[in-house]
């Protein structure tokens, strides 16, 4: 009867230490990665009724009205690194995680076309006036708030794991800067004066955007709260969408509010990273 006492005891302790390791336990993770990104390429356009001396129309009598202008650049981008911090929580063979992601890519725009907005051609002029055009993009930093799904595979000691998330991500394009000047080669009179064409825009983008990920990681526990690990993560971003004011336009004069939109195309790259996770106290 002691025996069957005392064995009653072992095995419910034995279970509640079972119960206890397999408990649900918060965390908190952050990381630090590096990886490449691709896509972004711009479109742009606006309302723009004015034919530019280095056109074909400017030499019409009269000089026709223009619908407005639409242009195209390939983007290339760097590649840049990430940050990650988040809370956790497992459950079983589970993982919930809610992170805060913030990416940077520097970037290099290639001109592709230019036409009108009705998607005419636009005709070069006669070459007497020649316009000096410069168009730049910095970089692009991307902010992510994402809540994930895991997937827990124990290897031995490495706890791997996969899965997937969605969120939203707010994306800043720096520094969209034009500029065009124009010049004439021959000693010809203009009314009004070539510098009534010139333009210039030197600004920010921000716009919200979804987000997916499909993430593949393995942690390898150092102490019985703290784990490092390495991620790798898989992401798409969705275009997007803003408006941007130029510093001075010759539509200026019509409207001092006017405005150009771009689109960016949608983003997809990879990050590796290396992750540390904390866990608290286990109840």
């Amino acid at each position: 009867m002691r025996f069957l006492n005392v064995a009653v005891i072992v095995g419910c302790t034995s279970a509640g230490l079972t119960t206890a390791a397999e408990s649900p336990s918060w965390y908190v993770i952050a990381g630090l990665g590096y990886g490449q990104k691709s896509g972004m390429d711009q479109v742009g356009s606006n309302r723009d009724t004015i034919c530019y001396p280095t056109d074909a129309c400017f030499v019409e009598t009269p000089v026709r009205r223009i619908p407005g202008y639409r242009w195209r650049y390939a983007i290339d981008l760097d590649a840049g690194a990430g940050f990650e911090l988040g809370v956790g929580r497992e459950l079983d063979n589970w993982r919930f995680e809610l992170t805060a992601t913030g990416t940077g890519h520097d970037m290099t725009q290639t001109f592709s076309a230019i036409e009108y907005l009705d998607g005419s051609r636009r005709l070069p002029g006669d070459g007497t006036v020649v316009a000096d055009v410069e168009a730049s993009i910095d970089s692009v930093r991307t902010a992510i708030v994402a809540l994930s799904v895991l997937r827990k595979a124990s290897i031995r000691r490495m706890k791997a794991y996969f899965g997937v998330g969605v969120g939203t991500a707010v994306v800043v394009v720096r520094g969209v800067r034009f500029r065009a000047n124009y010049r004439s080669r021959a000693p010809t009179q203009f009314d009004p004066p070539l510098s009534f064409y010139n333009s210039r825009q030197d600004d920010d983008l921000y716009a919200a955007a979804g987000a997916a990920f499909v993430h593949l990681g393995a942690d390898y526990p150092l102490t019985q709260r703290v784990s490092l690990g390495a991620r790798f993560t898989y992401t798409h971003v969705g275009g997007i969408e803003d408006r941007s004011y130029y510093s001075y336009h010759p539509m200026h004069e019509q409207d001092i509010w006017f405005t150009n939109e771009n689109t960016f195309d949608a983003a997809s790259g990879w990050q590796l990273g290396a992750t540390v996770r904390y866990h608290f106290r286990r109840r």
